[in-house]
């Protein structure tokens, strides 16, 4: 996962669409790509069009989080209605074996003779998927034009010596845009101060540290426990608790208006531990089970996060979750074995 301004409030990998008439250059280029990266290649646009109209047909998850009443009245432009807001829709989507073939990046060439590649552009549009135009050296300026038009989100030559790394590079920046642009609907939830942390910027550098060091692919919102639950690409899971100094002064009332034990108390207010107070409501809590030793999160802020191994946000156990490295095989099996055969 590429360095973003901000923590965004879910993201997974997708799949990104290669579409060219010259099968000999997508087949090239798909031996230079990272093994990592899900593609498709495709010679027919038209294919290629309704393949993301029917792997991109469902409404954007930040969309689900939002219910509006069925006895509610219109909103027009004079009434202003608050919807009531559910985040579990984040954390569900981890459970939709759909989630990784979701199309995110489109890298489309612009000379083709059926139809020339800012008409497969213009066909994208409403779909929120972020575009890539292959040029020649003569269509450059035109590039440049839809640019500036907002058609296309990058373009690269065909004959630049580092095409390559320059798609790989433009590639990973707009599956982050892709990911932030389906988050604006939830920015006044966000902006909470409950939820700070996501636009922290030292909390996001730190995160993505962490993201590295312990190779998640995709990770999610979490209300309850709050933080951040995070999967490699084999399925392995971990939760990220996160906590500031008002939160722990919460968890501290609480456990108190519980009867928490005094030692107990003791490490709450100390500020070293962050208590989890998710399953709170069973009949045989267990206080030091749901104590977990803390770090700060940066030096400069009060932010503190404990790393779990065993997460307490998941239906099902990881084994039984669909993972990115399962649908990366599926993948090459299609695009490779079976196109080969």
């Amino acid at each position: 996962m590429s360095t973003h301004s901000r923590v965004l409030p879910y993201y997974f990998p997708t799949t990104v669409v290669f579409i060219d008439d010259d099968e000999s250059f997508l087949n090239n280029l798909s031996v230079c790509l990272p093994r990592e990266l899900a593609s498709r290649m495709v010679t027919q646009p038209q294919r290629a069009l309704e393949h993301i109209n029917e792997v991109n047909n469902d409404r954007a998850i930040s969309e689900h989080c939002f219910r509006r009443p069925a006895d509610a009245p219109p909103i027009d432009s004079d009434n202003t209605l608050t919807l009531p807001v559910n985040l579990s829709p984040i954390t569900d989507a981890l459970y939709t074996e759909q989630r990784f073939s979701e199309v995110s990046v489109v890298v489309v060439d612009y000379d083709m003779p059926s139809v020339n590649g800012l008409e497969v552009c213009r066909r994208l549009d409403p779909t929120g998927v972020k575009k890539i135009l292959l040029t020649g050296k003569a269509d450059e300026k035109i590039a440049v034009q839809a640019f500036n038009n907002g058609l296309i989100d990058r373009f690269v030559s065909k004959g630049d010596p580092a095409m390559t790394e320059l798609l790989i590079n433009a590639i990973g920046e707009l599956q982050q845009r892709y990911f932030a642009t389906a988050a604006r609907p939830l920015a006044g939830v966000l902006a909470q101060p409950d939820l700070g942390y996501l636009s922290d910027l030292q909390f996001t550098h730190s995160f993505h540290q962490l993201a590295e060091q312990h190779n998640w692919v995709e990770y999610y919102l979490s209300p309850q426990p709050a933080g951040m639950l995070c999967l490699t690409a084999d399925g392995q899971a971990s939760q990220l608790l996160v906590a500031d100094s008002q939160q722990q002064q919460l968890s501290y009332e609480r456990a108190s208006r519980m009867g928490a034990p005094a030692e107990v108390l003791k490490l709450i207010r100390s500020a070293e531990v962050i208590l989890d107070l998710s399953e709170a409501d069973s009949d045989d809590f267990q206080w030091k089970e749901n104590i977990h030793l803390s770090l700060p999160a940066t030096e400069s802020t009060d932010w503190r996060i404990a790393l779990l191994d065993r997460p307490r946000g998941l239906k099902y156990d990881p084994e039984q979750l669909y993972n990115y490295r399962y649908y990366l095989e599926i993948l090459h099996y299609i695009e490779h074995e079976l196109k080969g055969a």
